[in-house]
């Protein structure tokens, strides 16, 4: 016994689950051992991001019932109700729509209690929020090879991934040699950013005549980690083998098992890996200094410059990439391919905001002539 006369509790596992999901531990007393293995079946079989987002989301039931005093495992259909009211606004209808799936998860398919998420109350609910906001996410702005270009014959706008680079290539800068293996490895592949912030060196590898191959081993639509591999420029290659050069001479030990996107302090030193905030800055950094040094060729670019990288985003690359595939002519088969696509439905949406100049019936206006 301790000068407080407290007892540690043996180790019980089920309380790190309940942590693990932003269930308070004095809940633990209503899991019946059916919950407990649902529990941990849910956890073992999501991704981290599922579980990033379940465990934010059963965070602000768990809140929102304490204030109301609802019971946040077996809630009335109007308690859901009265939690899309309190959440709705600031958020996307698809995010609240995500938190009531998670809700419906814990109290149904966890708990086991009637699916009180799939009533006619909340149904409406989510239909008359639907109705009164719209129903999909604010999309990236497309990062485009050559811009937004009627065909992929034409010259290159300034705000493109070839004019960008163009413009950056005699920064030979860590930030400069990152910004540069970013846009273009980016606008070769059009992977999702979590896909670059993960790689290491062994997954950008040599291939034939100066190429190169990106392996992704495993991502968002492949969790059973089947793996793909997607092509690499030359030139993409050239700017790996600049930034290895770099970051050797700036003292760091690099093997294959080191990460191909780090942190940079304020110092121009090495860190490590890039977290999700951090891609997202070098990004945008690499952007405005690109168009910042555009701009003095085509001032009109000045004024659009805070617009382009408040819009940009790490989607902005797959955007580009589809409407790029879209205006090269490639089937929508060919487009799925290369996106990792099961359905044709995220490159249509993606697709959706093209200018109408890369149209259908533009495009045949223009080979049969127009007056």
């Amino acid at each position: 016994m301790n000068a407080l006369n407290i007892h540690p509790l043996p180790h019980d596992p089920f309380h790190a689950a309940l942590r693990n999901v932003g269930i308070p531990l004095n809940l633990r007393r209503r899991f019946d051992p059916d919950a407990e293995d649902n529990l941990e079946a849910h956890i073992s079989a999501s991704a981290p991001s599922t579980l990033y987002g379940f465990r934010t989301d059963i965070a602000r039931w768990m809140a929102h019932c304490a204030t109301m005093s609802v019971d946040p495992l077996a809630p009335k259909a109007r308690d859901v109700r009265d939690f899309i009211k309190a959440f709705e606004i600031g958020r996307l209808p698809s995010t609240v729509k995500r938190m009531v799936a998670n809700i419906s998860v814990l109290t149904s398919a966890i708990m086991g209690n009637k699916n009180v998420c799939h009533s006619k109350v909340v149904k409406s609910e989510m239909k008359r929020l639907r109705r009164e906001r719209g129903g999909q996410h604010k999309q990236a702005l497309a990062i485009r090879m050559l811009g937004d270009v009627a065909s992929m014959d034409d010259p290159a706008e300034p705000f493109s991934t070839e004019m960008m680079l163009k413009v950056l290539e005699p920064d030979k800068s860590l930030r400069g040699l990152r910004g540069k293996l970013l846009i273009s490895l980016g606008a070769d592949t059009g992977r999702r950013n979590m896909e670059y912030r993960d790689a290491d060196f062994r997954h950008l590898a040599s291939g034939p005549g100066g190429t190169g191959r990106f392996h992704v081993d495993r991502s968002k639509t492949d969790q059973d980690g089947n793996g793909i591999v997607r092509f690499v420029s030359r030139r993409t290659m050239r700017y790996r083998d600049e930034w290895i050069a770099a970051r050797l001479a700036a003292g760091e030990d690099i093997t294959f098992d080191s990460p191909l996107l780090i942190g940079i302090d304020q110092h121009g030193n090495p860190g490590t890996r890039l977290t999700a905030s951090g891609y997202h800055i070098a990004m945008r950094w690499t952007v405005r200094r690109a168009l910042t040094l555009l701009s003095a060729d085509y001032p009109e670019l000045a004024s659009q410059i805070d617009y382009i990288v408040e819009h940009v985003s790490g989607h902005s690359f797959r955007v580009g990439m589809v409407q790029d595939l879209i205006t090269a002519g490639e089937p929508m088969a060919v487009i799925c391919i290369e996106g990792g696509w099961e359905t044709s439905t995220m490159p249509l949406l993606y697709g959706r905001n093209i200018d109408v100049k890369n149209g259908g019936c533009a495009r045949l206006r223009g080979k049969l002539g127009d007056e």
